[in-house]
């Protein structure tokens, strides 16, 4: 019998996400923000046949979805529609092509056939899924506080996860922080290889924003509190791929810093070097500590998380270990089955009952090309290339020195992510999809030339973080808005 106590939290809860959904009903870019947001929360009931693709995150897409007539349009015809729709339907067409070849293919006599058919068509779904995703963020994203208002919701997404995460490296979470029986910190997400994905992409901002001049005090310091959690979270999860990400972050934001002649307008460039230098002394500290600490016995049950990358990395380069064992046999034998079905693959989900791979290929790239042919594979390169290319050409002619680094950090984000899913097949999660909508959107907002707010009003408790929204730093008020 279920408890009363119970009984009465879920009423209670339940009335007020529908008062929720009503106020929000007329601001439907409310809940794609929390949609974002919950991409960091994962721990949720799993539901029969779609499993953990069902979470919070798709109750408020579907909410968004379903008030999406109250969503503005920012202009009938947007500059990237003419690159992401044909791209976005050919592929989800390749994996719908794909699916059914793949079924075609299945004996009739197969015993679980049913379980065949659903998983396909819940893999297929999940890339129309995804592709909904770039879609809508572009459709919802038509003004620069939009923009930043759908980063700031990852942003608040990555501080639960990393708060959560810190308190597990440090042994103060609750126990659904750690997977079972590898002990492994997961934080709010499923698995510790899905946490990097999610604190770590966009890790550049809350280090800008660290430094930025024209916030207060206490988002500064709310930011790097939120840095050095993350850090520690990334460390924690024992992700050789997390410590892989934080380094290439702190080169490309280096990079990034000095080849802008105009950050020191923005940021504060000596305390950015501190944390450069004192995130160098992290690293090299975490190896040596990690490494002293080390029994010499690598071991997933025994070995201590944190201490997996170091002791990993330095027996791999010693010639001890070999780095990963899995993913370079599964990937053997993803290629000797491409071959056999190139063009289109062997269907969605698929590929570990045709190819033996025993279970899923850990990487993005060749479980597509196993699963969705070359076909499938070079439209999902051809849909980040181009976000990339549009982002990037989008920065180079963007006027706001904030607006300018936060398209630079989208693109730092998409290559941490592009270097991730070498080693997990991430496009069943949803932070590549929502990246790649947001740097489509950014280049939307500058190729037609949208102005920031000259005023914005935020909720109390976002006011002391208006310079992250507002930037008007390369502000021109126009001609006729002058005359009246």
């Amino acid at each position: 019998m279920i408890d009363d106590n119970l009984v009465l939290i879920l009423l209670i809860a339940g009335m007020i996400f529908a008062a929720s959904v009503a106020m929000n009903a007329r601001r439907p870019i409310v809940f794609l923000y929390a949609a974002i947001f919950c991409t960091a929360i994962l721990k949720t009931p799993q539901l029969p046949v779609v499993r953990e693709k069902f979470a919070a995150t798709e109750i408020f897409m579907l909410l968004t979805w379903v008030f999406a007539s109250q969503l503005p349009r920012l202009h009938r015809h947007l500059p990237s529609d003419r690159v992401v729709k044909p791209l976005a339907i050919a592929f989800v067409l390749s994996c719908i092509v794909s699916g059914m070849i793949g079924l075609a293919s299945v004996p009739a006599t197969t015993i679980d056939m049913p379980r065949v058919y659903a998983g396909v068509f819940v893999e297929i779904a999940n890339y129309i899924y995804g592709v909904l995703i770039v879609l809508t963020v572009i459709r919802a994203i038509d003004r620069w506080e939009r923009l930043t208002g759908a980063v700031f919701a990852w942003i608040l997404g990555m501080t639960v996860a990393s708060l959560v995460g810190a308190l597990a490296t440090v042994h103060l979470a609750p126990g659904f922080a750690y997977e079972e029986g590898t002990r492994r910190i997961c934080s709010t997400l499923r698995n510790e290889n899905q946490v990097p994905s999610m604190i770590l992409p966009l890790i550049t901002l809350p280090i800008m924003a660290s430094a930025h001049r024209h916030l207060g005090l206490l988002p500064r310091v709310a930011m790097l509190g939120l840095t050095g959690m993350a850090f520690l979270t990334a460390l924690g999860t024992g992700s050789r791929t997390a410590v892989l990400m934080l380094v290439l972050a702190a080169v490309a934001l280096g990079l990034m810093l000095t080849q802008d002649n105009k950050a020191r307008l923005l940021f504060n460039l000596g305390q950015l070097r501190s944390l450069a230098f004192f995130f160098a002394l992290a690293v090299v500290s975490y190896f040596v500590i990690a490494w002293a600490a080390y029994d010499g016995n690598y071991s997933l049950m025994r070995t201590p998380s944190w201490q997996r990358p170091a002791a990993l990395l330095i027996e791999a380069y010693n010639g001890k270990r070999n780095l990963d064992n899995t993913r370079p046999q599964q990937i053997r034998v993803a290629m000797e089955q491409f071959w056999k079905t190139p063009v289109f693959g062997t269907g969605p989900k698929l590929g570990a009952r045709v190819a033996q791979t025993h279970g899923e290929v850990h990487n993005t790239y060749f479980s597509l090309l196993l699963e969705a042919g070359i076909v499938g594979l070079l439209l999902h390169l051809a849909l980040l290339f181009q976000a990339a290319r549009f982002c990037w050409i989008a920065v180079q002619r963007c006027p706001f020195h904030w607006y300018r680094m936060m398209g630079k950090s989208l693109l730092i984000g998409l290559l941490l992510l592009v270097l991730y899913n070498n080693t997990m097949l991430g496009l069943r999660q949803r932070n590549i999809w929502f990246l790649v909508g947001f740097m489509f959107a950014y280049g939307n907002l500058v190729m037609l030339k949208v102005p920031p707010p000259r005023t914005l009003k935020l909720p109390f408790w976002l006011k002391p973080w208006t310079p992250f929204f507002v930037d008007h730093s390369g502000y021109q008020r126009p001609a006729a808005a002058s005359n009246s």
